[in-house]
């Protein structure tokens, strides 16, 4: 137990003492303090700067959020409230179509085939190759087919795509946990990113200094004086604990930025 321990002080002496590690532990919550401090006081002294900035950056390489559709089948006879003319537009021919996406009035449009009822097809031509886009511009249209598939009803074009409102009823009312509360979803995750990082950098600083020891043929020196079971307990426990004590100050930097922001 006694070699145990020195080899705990020493591991955790020189872990603590290492130019990586002070620079790992107060060097990232210093910097991230900084930034903090300085986005604080821009937003402080020009409060609308950063967003307008964040919306330039945004806004300048949008494409136009117009789209249209070219319905071949004569299905699209009802336009749902709140899509409007200039977010969907409807083109009798593909030819219209492609002239006004040529030109920038819209970003995308669709066909919609004859025989959409039996085959549901439907193509999307598209400037260029964008995943993103063409999932916002998927679930408008499927809106606009759902309320017309269904005679106009919105009601059940809605309940068809949001068919189940849970609402979780829970027999012990002493419960501790309201689930209405963001943090009961997140919190577990949370304490999962710590643990798991706490176990990473501990694991690298193990195999740093078994590696290194190994380097120098110091390990083959200490095998002499102490047993395997208690170089490595001591290594451990001392590596643990490092990571632990680096872990809380990251922490408890991170909530105190939290509470002064």
């Amino acid at each position: 137990m006694q070699k145990m321990l020195y080899v705990f002080r020493h591991e955790l002496l020189s872990t603590i003492r290492r130019k990586s590690f002070i620079f790992a532990t107060f060097g990232i919550p210093f910097i991230s303090s900084l930034i903090l401090w300085g986005v604080s006081l821009l937003n402080h002294q020009a409060p609308n700067a950063i967003s307008q900035v964040l919306a330039a950056g945004s806004s300048g390489n949008a494409a136009p959020e117009a789209r249209g559709y070219v319905d071949l089948s004569g299905l699209v006879r009802t336009i749902p409230p709140g899509v409007s003319t200039d977010t969907l537009k409807d083109f009798s021919y593909i030819s219209a179509a492609q002239a006004a996406l040529q030109s920038g009035e819209i970003s995308a449009y669709y066909i919609i085939p004859k025989d959409y009822l039996r085959s549901g097809d439907v193509t999307l031509v598209m400037p260029d190759f964008n995943p993103l886009a063409m999932v916002d511009q998927s679930d408008l249209m499927q809106w606009v087919l759902d309320v017309n598939l269904l005679n106009g009803d919105t009601r059940l074009a809605s309940r068809i795509q949001n068919p189940l409102n849970l609402q979780m009823t829970v027999l012990n009312p002493s419960s501790p946990r309201d689930q209405q509360n963001p943090l009961t979803f997140f919190l577990p995750y949370a304490v999962t990113l710590i643990y798991y990082f706490i176990i990473l950098m501990t694991s690298s600083l193990l195999l740093n200094s078994v590696t290194k020891e190994k380097e120098n043929r110091v390990i083959e020196i200490l095998m002499m004086s102490v047993t395997p079971r208690q170089l490595l307990a001591g290594k451990i426990v001392a590596l643990g604990l490092a990571g632990l004590l680096q872990t809380s100050l990251w922490v408890g930097t991170g909530y105190l930025m939290l509470r002064l922001s």
